[in-house]
């Protein structure tokens, strides 16, 4: 360990020490941005989940044989991205992490989520940098009135973060939401895929492979819009990037 790390190490016990935090997810007192309850309560996706949509295998309709790597859904209607992979379930405890975050516009709330995430998220990011050459990030957009609700787009936060931090590339700017779409929290699939046909629009010129941040991932609805989007605009190659996947 570097002496810079050393002083960064130092200054957070200090600042631990001076002024005890609270848990990102339930408030609680705590030594880092969450309890250990809460980061016990986080639940990986694991490596054994489709290579395309990112669903764990145990979530996969019907009785999938062992020797396929897609979902039965990503067989039959392949999505217009390549890959989708999220640290965590989307269950109680990272719900409520990412839902105090996104819907208060929190923003120390999502610089803790960066930093909680932030190290596995730019580990993907550097294999997918690898593997294909060269990767630009970008972030999923929101229709400017939700901004102006919420006051925080928490993946153009995230993204931001992780460019400041860890030097990730990111291109801002590149996708936007040309239409506002209705809340899809009680949408079905089929609704759902109706409800964002149109919405976003992506500026012409994309580079080769993009990487698009997102926060959850449900049913794929949204990104697979986006990544059509992109797809329209130039990008040859689109990953999806997320905080969490849903399994139900």
């Amino acid at each position: 360990m570097g002496w810079r790390e050393r002083t960064e190490e130092w200054r957070r016990e200090a600042l631990g020490w001076a002024a005890p935090r609270s848990c990102a997810c339930c408030g609680a007192r705590s030594s880092g941005a969450l309890c250990v309850p809460c980061e016990e309560g986080l639940v990986e996706v694991g490596g054994d989940a489709c290579v395309r949509c990112g669903l764990p295998r145990d979530a996969w309709e019907g009785a999938p044989e062992d020797a396929l790597s897609s979902c039965p859904g990503c067989v039959v209607r392949p999505p217009s991205f390549d890959s989708a992979w999220a640290p965590w379930r989307h269950e109680e405890t990272t719900r409520a992490l990412i839902t105090r975050t996104k819907y208060r516009g929190d923003a120390l709330g999502a610089a803790e989520l960066c930093e909680i995430a932030g190290a596995a998220l730019v580990e993907r990011v550097r294999e997918l940098d690898e593997r294909e050459g060269g990767v630009t990030l970008t972030a999923a957009p929101m229709h400017r009135s939700s901004l102006r609700r919420r006051g925080l787009n928490l993946p153009a936060f995230i993204a931001w973060r992780l460019r400041r931090s860890w030097g990730v590339p990111l291109e801002e700017g590149m996708i936007w939401r040309s239409r506002r779409a209705r809340r899809q929290a009680r949408l079905g699939e089929l609704a759902r895929r109706e409800n964002v046909r149109g919405s976003v629009t992506a500026r012409e010129g994309c580079p080769p492979v993009v990487v698009l941040l997102d926060d959850v991932i449900t049913t794929g609805a949204t990104a697979n819009e986006m990544a059509r989007a992109l797809r329209d605009a130039g990008a040859q190659r689109v990953h999806v990037l997320a905080l969490a996947r849903a399994c139900a």
